[in-house]
């Protein structure tokens, strides 16, 4: 959608992208790694993940009001996957809990505000392509780490 209304021959594809709000996470690199690391650890880093995101997703939210057009969709969206966020935060954290391990969040601070905030309409839209391109990025590789945890859980370690 993103690229549909505002990238259009922008060639933001192209373009070496900002980091990302979680790139100095120690995360494991493919599907082999996933599958060794510790059940724990993967649990605490979907919470670390997912608390990484609070800020940014807040200013994405609170800056999309100001992107030019018709962005009642994308507005809709940023505020679904922002609450969805929260409601895994909050059951991730029930489940550390519960087994006993604490939810030290780590989490970088995010550096891409004033760039969302831009006047420069081309960095401003160059932003939003790179917070959103992370998002859907670590989107995934929440989703990854959840469906080996609940495949652990059901197959009770026996995959």
């Amino acid at each position: 959608m993103l690229d549909k209304q505002y990238a259009q021959g922008k060639n933001y594809n192209d373009r070496f992208p900002e980091s990302c709000p979680t790139e100095s996470f120690d995360t494991p690199e493919n599907k082999g790694q996933v599958l060794e690391s510790n059940s724990e650890v993967l649990l605490k880093l979907v919470c670390n993940l997912l608390y990484s995101w609070t800020e940014p997703l807040f200013h994405l939210v609170n800056e999309m009001s100001a992107l030019q057009g018709d962005t009642s969709a994308m507005l809709s969206k940023a505020r679904e996957i922002r609450a969805k966020f929260g409601e895994l935060r909050v059951g991730v954290k029930v489940i550390l809990n519960k087994i006993g391990e604490k939810d030290n969040e780590i989490y970088v601070a995010w550096s891409g505000l004033p760039s969302l905030q831009s006047s420069n309409e081309d960095i401003r839209g160059f932003a939003f392509f790179n917070l959103i391109r992370c998002l859907v990025r670590d989107s995934h590789r929440i989703n990854t780490y959840l469906e080996v945890l609940k495949y652990r859980m059901i197959h009770q370690n026996n995959c």
